[in-house]
């Protein structure tokens, strides 16, 4: 193992820029959504050298994620594929919706009896696509996209690249997943942590750690206005603990508002009214149970509907994370990285993060943040009023986190590894010109 610190939709035809000799890479992104994976994916093709590579996107359809890749042109084409969904038992013609997870066990049976033969549509197609553009590889960005190349590699023998942002699969899928990643055609494993390349320790020659990035001139560059405090009515000198991203029971969201109740009883009076809390984010529509709701009804019962605000989904998270003063990541499972760690830091902030994963990789504790065990309210509250009682504190440590991000997690240097990587997958003879 390997440790380094679209205006048009139509199908990429052979014979499109002519002048351009770069490896032809096709890229199948998980999920249409924002997230983790196509975040670190827009940061990689925002700075890739597209003299040395044609992209392609492949996903699952339009959404947040091609509108935003097609607004910055990153690609030389998006394609879509309905075939491909996120879920057995979503309907016929539209994405999955919290209410179907409630629906009747009649229709869900109907409906994977139909979407599993779909799927393996949507698999011939994207193999058929690999042909028709003449890409030299398949870049699976994400779980279902890398056991979805898995098996083209094995059955169809397409080259295929894995980036992984996960610490685990489902047990059922372990057999399947190794005897996919052995495959030769397997040619590289991406891994966004040593956390999530343990995943793939028994293909070590064949796996490089690449820590996720953050764009710092989008995040804490200088450009953000900040819009939290006059959004909420806060004063200047509150103390804003602030955290942003998916809400589910997994990122310990009700942790950091049971910590909230304690740290607000136990701090003195004149640190303890100026104690506020923010989480910036939404639970997704294809997620099982409104978490959102469910944190929101515990801030409710906790008597805490002034300090703290559950705000919802943000398409910009920038002009709120500008004004916390510290970020918090409560998670209480394997995080594969922690992208919310490194945003903090970039906007100079000092970040409290649970133990777990891929975390400590990036939070040094005592010198950027501190880390807490996760699942752990007291503990969480703990750190929390250490940086509520010293200003100088979250100054020294904010300020050494934007500089370690500098260093190391740097969008640009980032996406040249990416890309020496991918050239090397398509041609190692290219690798090193």
């Amino acid at each position: 193992m390997t440790t380094l610190s679209l205006s048009n939709r139509t199908e990429l035809n052979a014979n499109t820029s002519t002048n351009r000799t770069g490896s032809r890479v096709l890229i199948f992104n998980d999920t249409p959504r924002n997230g983790g994976p196509g975040k670190v994916l827009l940061h990689f093709l925002r700075y890739a050298d597209k003299r040395r590579l044609l992209v392609g996107v492949h996903l699952m359809r339009s959404d947040v994620l091609s509108d935003i890749y097609e607004d910055e042109a990153v690609a030389d084409d998006i394609s879509f594929d309905a075939n491909l969904i996120e879920n057995p038992i979503q309907p016929l013609r539209r994405p999955m919706e919290r209410k179907d997870f409630a629906a009747p066990f009649w229709l869900k049976a109907m409906r994977a009896l139909i979407n599993v033969p779909r799927i393996f549509l949507g698999v011939g197609a994207l193999a058929l696509r690999m042909r028709r553009g003449k890409y030299n590889l398949l870049y699976c960005n994400g779980l279902y996209a890398v056991l979805i190349g898995g098996l083209l590699a094995r059955f169809a023998g397409v080259p295929v690249l894995w980036h992984l942002h996960d610490t685990s699969l489902p047990e059922i899928l372990s057999g399947p997943f190794r005897w996919m990643a052995r495959s030769s055609n397997v040619r590289s494993i991406i891994c966004v942590s040593k956390a999530s390349a343990q995943m793939v320790d028994f293909a070590a020659d064949k796996t490089t750690v690449v820590l996720n990035p953050v764009d710092l001139d989008e995040f804490g560059g200088g450009r953000t206005i900040p819009a939290l405090r006059q959004e909420m009515g806060w004063d200047r000198d509150d103390i804003i603990f602030g955290s942003h991203g998916r809400v589910v029971a997994r990122k310990g969201y009700q942790i950091m508002v049971r910590a909230a109740r304690i740290i607000i009883d136990e701090a003195p009076a004149h640190i303890a009214r100026k104690l506020r809390f923010v989480v910036v984010g939404d639970t997704p529509e294809d997620h099982p149970g409104d978490h959102l709701a469910e944190c929101r009804a515990l801030v409710d019962s906790l008597g805490l509907a002034k300090q703290f605000a559950f705000v919802g989904y943000r398409t910009d998270v920038c002009p709120y994370i500008a004004e916390y003063d510290v970020c918090v990541v409560p998670s209480i499972f394997a995080e594969p990285f922690g992208l919310t760690v490194v945003e903090g830091f970039a906007f100079s902030l000092p970040v409290i993060a649970s133990d777990v994963g891929g975390i400590p990789e990036i939070v040094r504790a005592g010198e950027t943040g501190l880390l807490v065990p996760p699942d752990n309210a007291d503990a969480l509250a703990a750190a929390m009023l250490i940086y509520a009682r010293n200003d100088e504190l979250r100054r020294q440590h904010g300020t050494a986190g934007r500089l370690y991000v500098t260093d190391h997690h740097d969008a640009r240097r980032y996406s040249k590894a990416i890309e020496h990587l991918v050239i090397a997958a398509c041609d190692p003879a290219r690798a090193t010109a």
